[in-house]
């Protein structure tokens, strides 16, 4: 269990059952804005009018073709060798 889990258990056992019911109304509101500000935010990410350059095409061809033949490797095991 997370720290902050354990003092949220703790502060809610000392709370009202009414208490508790306007956290878990407050909790709801935090989620939802949360995830409408997101939504929004990706939903107005700017669009690059911006072309490809033959360069950029030839190397999205070819790791393509490196993911088709199984030559990846897992992001962490690539930090690991800095």
């Amino acid at each position: 269990m997370s720290i902050a889990q354990k003092r949220l258990d703790d502060v809610l056992m000392k709370l009202s059952d009414k208490d508790k019911e306007q956290v878990m109304e407050f909790a709801e509101f935090i989620y939802e804005k949360r995830k409408s500000a997101w939504k929004e935010a990706l939903e107005n990410v700017a669009e690059e009018e911006e072309e490809l350059s033959a360069e950029e095409v030839e190397g999205l061809k070819d790791a393509e073709e490196d993911i088709k033949a199984g030559r990846v490797r897992f992001f962490h095991e690539v930090l690991q060798e800095s």
